[in-house]
């Protein structure tokens, strides 16, 4: 069910290369592996390039975010020509989670951002993966 905001957010998944389909204003690439190589005729190299272009469908003043943990993400991170956000657990993240703990089903976790106060933050899914997403 579509709700009463202007803002959709979608899952974009590559597996049949659609996404290529998309112009959002904000994409957030979460990681990079070798999953339905097939549609990439079982080249990684190929994978990789059809994430750059998709977020060059971006407009200029769009965004791409970006975990900067995962390696293959930091890897294509100089080919993206649109504004950037990088997040993840790494010092050099624009967008950092430190303090991760947690309870039961729940996950604790701290997020620094860059000249602001730190935020702390409770989401009810256990995983550092959780704390990723």
């Amino acid at each position: 069910q579509l709700g009463t905001s202007r803002y959709l957010i979608a899952e974009a998944d590559e597996s049949d290369a659609s996404f290529l389909h998309l112009q959002p204003l904000v994409a957030v690439v979460t990681n990079i592996d070798a999953d339905h190589m097939a549609t990439y005729e079982g080249d990684f190299n190929k994978l990789k390039k059809t994430f750059v272009e998709f977020l060059h469908n971006l407009p200029f003043y769009g965004l791409a975010v970006m975990c900067i943990d995962d390696p293959v993400v930091r890897e294509i991170l100089p080919l993206v020509k649109r504004p950037t956000l990088t997040y993840g657990f790494s010092e050099s993240a624009d967008i950092r989670a430190i303090n991760v703990r947690q309870d039961g089903m729940l996950t604790f976790f701290t997020v620094l951002r860059r000249d602001r106060e730190p935020l702390d933050v409770s989401v009810n899914m256990p995983g550092n993966h959780n704390v990723l997403n």
